[in-house]
């Protein structure tokens, strides 16, 4: 019975290999029967797939680099257009501006104060408040001191840049690894064919104690109590499909069974 748990995923892939590849002395020294070819694919697919997690570590280390600029240039770019939103509701307040002056950008004082939540919608409110404050200014009106409409788009800008680099920039997960799905295999292969050497020359050893040596070559056996959910599920599904089966036999005539209908006189 198979009792090692192994999903095929990369990360398993990489730490059962760097497990075999770290303790291939001791296996030798156990006299297990493993071939120089075996240890041959245990170092060059272990080598391929150190390769593969050192550029996934440096992806998702630039990608958490890239996302942190990425919030505090959005939260700082957003600051400003808020703020120059909020200049012009208190110039109102304060009388030193007419009520009208909001008209220019499509409100209608007294106005909320936009929040914007998303990259689009920072970008769509700027671009809107950049072309409207340009009409004011062509129209005799001044210019804003604090915050100035330069320094805010100067801002936005930089945010924009990071903002659609972000979403052209084209990633790959996985490094790109010539005939990869062939060393997947291949590596899978080799796995199950280790663990069935050592399974085979600890047959004797208890099981508890087989577990535990496993764990140093990365491997993971099935717990009891593993193993006794999985005969559990399995006794389950097959207690589900013959109740199934015999809900669906029971609507149906045995063609080698008489049907008889019964008619009785009323009295």
């Amino acid at each position: 019975m198979n009792k090692l748990i192994y999903n095929k995923s990369d990360s398993e892939r990489f730490l059962i290999l760097k497990s075999l590849y770290d303790n291939i002395g001791q296996i030798t020294e156990y006299k297990i029967d493993i071939s120089e070819s075996q240890v041959a694919r245990i170092e060059k697919n272990y080598i391929v797939f150190e390769k593969i997690k050192a550029y996934e570590d440096f992806v998702k280390e630039q990608e958490e680099k890239e996302e942190k600029e990425f919030k505090e240039l959005f939260n700082k770019a957003k600051i400003f257009v808020t703020h120059y939103f909020q200049a012009l509701h208190m110039a109102i307040e304060r009388g030193e501006l007419r009520p009208q002056t909001a008209n220019y950008y499509g409100l209608n004082f007294p106005f909320e104060i936009p929040n914007p939540k998303k990259p689009e919608q920072l970008i769509e409110i700027a671009e809107s408040l950049f072309n409207s404050d340009a009409m004011r200014i062509g129209s005799g009106g001044k210019y804003f001191a604090n915050p100035a409409i330069g320094t805010v788009k100067v801002w936005v800008e930089k945010f924009k840049e990071v903002w659609q680099l972000k979403n052209s920039k084209f990633k790959t997960n996985k490094a790109e690894v010539e005939n990869i799905e062939n060393i997947r295999s291949d590596s899978d292969n080799l796995i199950y064919e280790v663990y069935e050497l050592l399974d085979n020359h600890f047959k004797e050893t208890a099981y508890e104690e087989k577990i535990q040596i496993f764990a140093k070559y990365g491997l993971k056996l099935k717990t009891f109590v593993d193993q006794e959910l999985s005969d559990k599920e399995k006794l389950e599904k097959e207690t589900e499909e013959s109740v199934e089966n015999k809900k669906k036999s029971s609507g149906k005539t045995n063609a080698n069974q008489l049907k008889f209908d019964l008619f009785f006189p009323e009295i």
